[in-house]
Protein backbone atom coordinates (compact mmCIF):
# COMPACT_ATOMS: atom_id res chain seq x y z
CA UNK A 1 0.00 0.00 0.00
CA UNK A 2 2.67 2.08 0.88
CA UNK A 3 4.84 1.39 -2.79
CA UNK A 4 1.38 2.83 -4.11
CA UNK A 5 0.60 6.07 -2.01
CA UNK A 6 4.80 6.59 -3.24
CA UNK A 7 4.04 5.92 -6.64
CA UNK A 8 0.98 8.00 -6.83
CA UNK A 9 2.76 10.75 -5.32
CA UNK A 10 5.78 10.79 -7.52
CA UNK A 11 3.43 10.61 -10.77
CA UNK A 12 0.87 13.25 -9.10
CA UNK A 13 4.88 15.60 -8.73
CA UNK A 14 5.21 14.96 -12.45
CA UNK A 15 2.01 16.47 -13.42
CA UNK A 16 2.69 19.29 -11.21
CA UNK A 17 5.71 19.92 -13.12
CA UNK A 18 4.07 19.49 -16.15
CA UNK A 19 1.39 22.35 -15.08
CA UNK A 20 4.26 24.45 -13.97
CA UNK A 21 6.47 23.92 -17.39
CA UNK A 22 3.10 24.90 -19.14
CA UNK A 23 2.46 28.00 -17.14
CA UNK A 24 6.24 29.14 -17.64
CA UNK A 25 5.54 29.10 -20.77
CA UNK A 26 2.26 31.31 -20.76
CA UNK A 27 3.26 33.35 -17.99
CA UNK A 28 7.25 34.04 -18.23
CA UNK A 29 7.95 33.12 -22.23
CA UNK A 30 9.90 30.37 -21.00
CA UNK A 31 9.73 27.30 -23.93
CA UNK A 32 10.82 24.44 -21.96
CA UNK A 33 10.93 21.16 -23.82
CA UNK A 34 8.99 18.61 -22.48
CA UNK A 35 10.94 15.59 -20.40
CA UNK A 36 10.14 11.99 -21.11
CA UNK A 37 7.48 10.41 -21.19
CA UNK A 38 6.34 9.23 -17.71
CA UNK A 39 6.34 5.20 -17.14
CA UNK A 40 3.82 2.81 -17.77
CA UNK A 41 1.14 2.17 -14.93
CA UNK A 42 0.59 -1.31 -15.52
CA UNK A 43 3.55 -2.96 -13.63
CA UNK A 44 3.94 -0.28 -10.51
CA UNK A 45 6.98 -1.98 -9.08
CA UNK A 46 8.80 -0.82 -12.32
CA UNK A 47 7.26 2.15 -12.69
CA UNK A 48 7.94 3.21 -9.15
CA UNK A 49 11.71 2.06 -10.14
CA UNK A 50 11.72 4.01 -13.51
CA UNK A 51 10.35 7.15 -11.07
CA UNK A 52 12.72 6.90 -8.75
CA UNK A 53 15.68 6.41 -11.13
CA UNK A 54 14.19 9.59 -13.24
CA UNK A 55 16.43 12.69 -12.81
CA UNK A 56 13.43 14.67 -14.13
CA UNK A 57 11.51 13.32 -10.91
CA UNK A 58 14.14 14.79 -8.50
CA UNK A 59 14.61 17.83 -10.24
CA UNK A 60 11.02 18.59 -10.10
CA UNK A 61 11.11 18.24 -6.46
CA UNK A 62 13.92 20.07 -6.11
CA UNK A 63 12.29 23.03 -8.39
CA UNK A 64 9.09 22.69 -5.83
CA UNK A 65 11.36 23.64 -2.75
CA UNK A 66 13.12 25.97 -4.32
CA UNK A 67 10.11 27.89 -5.86
CA UNK A 68 7.91 28.15 -2.22
CA UNK A 69 10.29 30.15 -0.42
CA UNK A 70 10.89 32.04 -4.01
CA UNK A 71 7.51 32.50 -4.11
CA UNK A 72 6.77 33.65 -0.87
CA UNK A 73 9.46 36.27 -1.32
CA UNK A 74 8.15 37.48 -4.88
CA UNK A 75 4.88 38.31 -3.11
CA UNK A 76 6.06 39.83 0.37
CA UNK A 77 7.96 42.37 -2.10
CA UNK A 78 5.70 42.82 -4.73
CA UNK A 79 2.60 43.77 -2.10
CA UNK A 80 5.09 45.79 -0.17
CA UNK A 81 6.54 47.62 -2.34
CA UNK A 82 3.62 48.42 -4.61
CA UNK A 83 1.36 49.60 -1.36
CA UNK A 84 4.28 51.81 -0.56
CA UNK A 85 4.19 53.30 -3.60
CA UNK A 86 1.20 53.30 -3.77
CA UNK A 87 0.67 55.38 -0.50
CA UNK A 88 3.38 57.87 -1.74
CA UNK A 89 2.01 58.73 -4.93
CA UNK A 90 -1.57 59.48 -2.99
CA UNK A 91 -0.38 61.80 -0.79
CA UNK A 92 -0.37 64.79 -2.73
CA UNK A 93 -4.62 63.94 -2.81
CA UNK A 94 -4.40 62.94 1.14
CA UNK A 95 -2.16 64.84 3.20
CA UNK A 96 -4.85 67.25 4.12
CA UNK A 97 -7.53 65.20 5.41
CA UNK A 98 -5.80 62.13 7.12
CA UNK A 99 -2.55 62.61 9.26
CA UNK A 100 0.34 60.88 7.15
CA UNK A 101 3.41 60.06 8.30
CA UNK A 102 6.86 59.37 6.32
CA UNK A 103 9.08 57.23 9.03
CA UNK A 104 9.33 60.17 11.78
CA UNK A 105 8.36 62.92 9.55
CA UNK A 106 4.40 64.66 9.12
CA UNK A 107 3.24 65.67 6.01
CA UNK A 108 1.83 68.82 6.78
CA UNK A 109 2.72 71.01 3.39
CA UNK A 110 2.58 71.07 -0.79
CA UNK A 111 6.36 70.83 -0.98
CA UNK A 112 6.33 67.98 1.40
CA UNK A 113 3.92 66.07 -0.27
CA UNK A 114 5.37 66.85 -3.85
CA UNK A 115 8.67 65.08 -2.44
CA UNK A 116 6.46 62.26 -1.30
CA UNK A 117 5.08 62.43 -4.74
CA UNK A 118 8.69 62.18 -6.41
CA UNK A 119 10.18 59.06 -4.27
CA UNK A 120 6.78 57.39 -4.95
CA UNK A 121 7.29 57.56 -8.94
CA UNK A 122 10.73 56.59 -8.64
CA UNK A 123 10.02 53.73 -6.20
CA UNK A 124 7.30 52.40 -8.72
CA UNK A 125 9.28 52.35 -11.37
CA UNK A 126 11.87 50.59 -8.84
CA UNK A 127 9.64 48.33 -8.23
CA UNK A 128 8.44 47.26 -11.78
CA UNK A 129 12.21 46.31 -12.06
CA UNK A 130 12.49 44.36 -9.22
CA UNK A 131 9.10 42.54 -10.31
CA UNK A 132 10.87 41.97 -13.80
CA UNK A 133 14.10 40.36 -12.19
CA UNK A 134 11.89 38.01 -10.20
CA UNK A 135 10.23 36.68 -12.98
CA UNK A 136 13.76 36.46 -14.86
CA UNK A 137 14.78 34.57 -11.69
CA UNK A 138 11.14 32.41 -11.87
CA UNK A 139 11.80 31.65 -15.94
CA UNK A 140 15.29 30.78 -15.34
CA UNK A 141 14.68 28.22 -12.41
CA UNK A 142 11.98 27.11 -14.59
CA UNK A 143 14.11 26.57 -17.41
CA UNK A 144 16.83 24.93 -15.91
CA UNK A 145 14.76 22.55 -13.49
CA UNK A 146 11.49 21.53 -15.55
CA UNK A 147 13.50 20.89 -18.79
CA UNK A 148 14.16 17.45 -20.31
CA UNK A 149 17.48 15.84 -20.37
CA UNK A 150 20.41 17.85 -23.05
CA UNK A 151 19.43 15.14 -25.63
CA UNK A 152 15.53 16.39 -25.18
CA UNK A 153 16.13 19.49 -25.29
CA UNK A 154 18.13 19.21 -28.52
CA UNK A 155 15.55 16.85 -30.08
CA UNK A 156 12.69 19.49 -29.23
CA UNK A 157 14.97 22.04 -31.24
CA UNK A 158 14.79 19.95 -34.12
CA UNK A 159 11.22 20.67 -34.50
CA UNK A 160 9.44 23.58 -36.62
CA UNK A 161 9.00 26.75 -35.14
CA UNK A 162 5.67 28.33 -34.43
CA UNK A 163 5.12 32.11 -33.89
CA UNK A 164 1.75 32.20 -32.34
Amino acid sequence: MGLLILLLAMTAMRGFASWERQLGDWLLGAHIPPPNPGPELKRPLKALKKHIVDSYTWKSLIYFMIKFPLGIISFVLAISLMSFSLALLLTPLLYRSLPIHFFEWRITSAEASLFCLAIGLILGLLTFHIMHGLAAIHRALASAMLAGTPAERAEARKGPIVIP
